[in-house]
């Protein structure tokens, strides 16, 4: 009486195929959502520097309001140097970091526009991450509406 042999099982060679498809899918998924998690890190970070920015132009723009030869004062002792802008005040550099994150400056600088006194603003709000230092900018001139 002859015995047939039974092909039922599984060869080496196929449990290890099926490892390593098994492996690479792994390793794709986790690529993906590594770098889904960076990006939206970055979304968020960009989202608040951009904020931080326009946040920093409109406090400028409301000292320019309350007393404009104060805030053209400022441009004028100092042209085109930067301020820290951490806590919406304008002090001298070096500047600390908001949210141990971002760092925001405001260079002043007195222009003359149709004849009239302006301060040209330059606010940068940088930050770091793994993959660089990103930026948000804002460049605005204020005049002295009132005479206007």
């Amino acid at each position: 009486m002859k015995y047939k042999q039974s092909q039922s099982g599984t060869s080496l060679f196929e449990v290890l195929v099926a490892i390593v498809v098994i492996g690479i899918t792994l390793i794709s998924l986790i690529s993906i959502v590594t770098h889904s998690i960076s990006n939206s890190t970055f979304s968020k970070n960009r989202t608040r520097a951009a904020a931080l920015t326009t946040e920093a132009v409109e406090w400028l723009r409301s000292q320019r309001d309350n007393d404009w030869t104060t805030f053209s004062g400022y441009a004028a002792s100092t042209p085109g140097n930067d301020y820290c802008l951490r806590d919406l005040t304008l002090d001298p550099m070096p500047c600390a970091q908001i949210e141990n994150i971002f760092t925001r400056t405001a260079t002043l600088t007195t222009i003359s526009v149709n004849g009239q006194d302006a301060v040209e603003i330059h606010v940068v709000t940088i930050w770091n991450e793994q993959d660089g230092i990103h930026e948000s900018r804002a460049t605005t001139t204020l005049t002295n509406w009132r005479l206007q």
